[in-house]
């Protein structure tokens, strides 16, 4: 005779069989169905990918050869191949939005110049809906550096501007 602990058990692993697990893979933190039909369920990587690009409409379009890293760029270890692309430049810093296999968003910053602090990526989880602020860096000199998803904006005397799409400064 079973116990009544084995017997939960065995209903419980029936009930997950015919049930079906999933694995719920968008993220957002607190600063934080694309078709009908599918022929498989999407991996992690590609539900963060369209999750990203809903909110940071560069990464829906093609990878170009002008989205390409340069040697040496402090870009994340997970960073999804071919992802970044590039935003824009300022005073010689140029900068990427990019994803990870790990469903983040990152600002990737190079500056070729030897004594440059603009080499950097920081990464955040992709912001929910009503988010806009993704992640930020400050340098030495208190200038911060903010990803921000499409759409945002900043009021006030100490509000952040846009210095190319998607990165603004204060």
């Amino acid at each position: 005779m079973r116990g009544t602990g084995t017997t939960i058990l065995a209903a419980t692993v029936v009930v997950l069989a015919l049930a079906g697990c999933t694995q719920h893979t968008d993220r957002a933190d607190s600063r934080t169905d694309t078709g009908t039909t599918r022929a498989a369920a999407p991996t992690p990587t590609a539900t963060a990918a369209v999750a990203a690009a809903a909110r940071f409409h560069v990464l829906d379009r093609a990878f170009a050869s002008s989205d390409a890293l340069p040697d040496g760029a402090a870009a994340p270890e997970d960073l999804e191949v071919d992802s970044q692309r590039r935003v824009g430049e300022s005073d010689g810093t140029t900068y990427w939005v990019a994803t990870t296999t790990h469903a983040a968003v990152c600002l990737i910053g190079n500056n070729p110049a030897a004594d440059s602090t603009d080499n950097f990526s920081v990464c955040g989880e992709v912001p929910g809906t009503g988010d806009s602020v993704v992640t930020s860096t400050s340098d030495d000199r208190g200038h911060t550096t903010a990803l921000v998803a499409d759409g945002f904006q900043d009021h006030g005397t100490d509000a952040l501007r846009e210095l190319v799409p998607n990165v603004w400064v204060r």
